[in-house]
């Protein structure tokens, strides 16, 4: 919470969850990124506080297509950065945009998830999957992805002030959970997250016990993610400002951690 000096979109897990049959899962959390396995090359600053909480929806291998408005995006900010001389694939090829878009439409994690245990769940599917297939494209295109999202979420903590933890963006996000959790006819709770008193405090003050809460939490931030308080063009400057971050990272990474690259489509290049 940005008011506290934590960052909501750096929350791979919530608070309250951490409180319960979740107390122990930061360390499985962190210990589920098994990247020496498999050779990766990212260096993971595992700090909780700061890492990008978005989660992609792992059901099929690879993205399936933006909009046309979201191509249009891609399609200015792809001409002020250029590919690498020694790429083997284009940026589209390897999904990069719908990845990234992934990551910020899913941030944070409880836009997707309600639970701690869900998301886990859906991390465990990924490696279950890996570990199950021999190797091939898809097994390999699955961990391309997962180190993709590794360098994304390195690359929040490099964001520009306004963009990242306590900045403009997220204080509307906040903005945005506040003013639907008082819709909700909450206005003193903060559904972003709460300690053990102010649980104790909500459920003998309203009623609301910790499903009510992770409902309440789960549908604010599904509205809040469309980041109603903000001027529709602000908004919108402001994510085009962070695909432009993430895409140049990425594109780093690829470069400088000589990366074998991985298209959606199997290729017999």
């Amino acid at each position: 919470m940005a008011s506290q000096g934590k960052s909501v979109f750096g929350m791979r897990r919530s608070n309250q969850d951490d409180r319960n049959s979740d107390q122990a899962s930061h360390g499985a959390v962190v210990s589920r990124i098994r990247r020496s396995a498999f050779g990766a090359a990212a260096v993971l600053t595992v700090v909780a506080a700061i890492l990008v909480w978005w989660l992609l929806v792992r059901g099929s291998v690879g993205p399936v297509g933006l909009p046309s408005d979201t191509q249009l995006i891609w399609k200015e900010i792809a001409e002020e950065l250029p590919l690498d001389p020694g790429r083997r694939y284009s940026d589209e090829e390897l999904g990069l945009y719908e990845l990234i878009d992934g990551v910020i439409d899913e941030s944070p994690v409880y836009i997707r998830f309600r639970t701690v245990e869900e998301y886990i769940a859906s991390e465990d599917d990924v490696w279950i999957r890996i570990y199950a297939l021999a190797p091939g494209h898809e097994r390999d295109r699955l961990i391309f992805e997962d180190m993709i999202e590794d360098a994304i979420r390195t690359a929040y903590i490099f964001l520009p002030a306004d963009l990242g933890a306590g900045g403009r963006l997220e204080l509307a996000f906040v903005e945005a959970m506040r003013e639907c959790a008082s819709e909700a006819g909450y206005p003193e709770i903060n559904p972003v997250g709460g300690t053990d008193e102010e649980l104790a405090y909500w459920e003998a003050e309203f009623g609301l016990t910790l499903d009510g809460l992770l409902d309440l939490r789960h549908e604010c931030a599904q509205q809040a993610a469309r980041y109603p308080t903000l001027d529709p063009e602000v908004r919108d400057e402001m994510l085009n400002r962070i695909r432009k971050h993430y895409l140049k990272a990425v594109h780093d990474y690829i470069r400088d951690g000589d990366i074998v690259e991985i298209p959606v489509e199997q290729s017999k290049r």
